[in-house]
């Protein structure tokens, strides 16, 4: 019952960004965020700096999703679109158990553009996921740009990560976002 409610909020949430929302609210600025050091490892099982392994599907921001990978991620719990507030055309949001993925269209391609994790059991490459402390992602990350609920970091030059703590010191959602071109 409690998973119900959190999920109608946020959809209630969802929905209200979707409405208000514009480029420079929704996208964090390439310089405002510090990079992630020495990240070159890649792991076939845990993705890469930019990218994360959902349901064995290797997931990036700027990728096209496809009815295959779709597929192989399940039956959505919702799909909303909705005028995107980034580009001509509608945005979609695949909403799914403890995770969400927002799309744009690009002439006939659905474009990810932000990842959301919400739920336990899928983590970053450096095995930094839900409820691990604030303490934890520095050690795995390094310092970052950090505010009292948020540490952010750039992972390449079009892929940022921002880890939320709703308390200050437990990770609640990682987001893995655009990063607004400096042009």
């Amino acid at each position: 019952m409690l998973k119900k409610i959190i999920s109608l909020i946020l959809c209630g949430l969802l929905l209200l960004a979707f409405a208000a929302c514009t480029p420079e609210e929704t996208k964090t600025d390439a310089s405002s965020v510090q990079s992630v050091g020495g990240t070159t490892q890649q792991d076939d099982v845990k993705g890469t700096p930019g990218s994360v392994v959902i349901s064995g599907q290797l997931l990036s921001i700027g990728m096209e999703m496809t009815d295959g990978i779709l597929a192989a991620l399940g039956t959505a719990q919702d799909i909303q679109t909705a005028p995107s507030c980034h580009y001509d055309g509608e945005d979609t949001i695949y909403i799914y158990d403890s995770y969400s993925i927002y799309t744009y269209a690009n002439g006939d391609q659905d474009i990810v553009y932000l990842i959301e994790i919400s739920g336990v059991g899928i983590t970053t490459y450096l095995d930094i996921g839900i409820g691990v402390t604030r303490e934890e992602v520095k050690d795995a990350y390094g310092e970052g740009t950090e505010t009292q609920l948020n540490l952010y970091y750039a992972v390449d030059d079009t892929t940022g990560i921002r880890f939320t703590m709703d308390d200050g010191e437990t990770v609640s959602l990682i987001e893995y976002e655009e990063l607004a071109s400096e042009d």
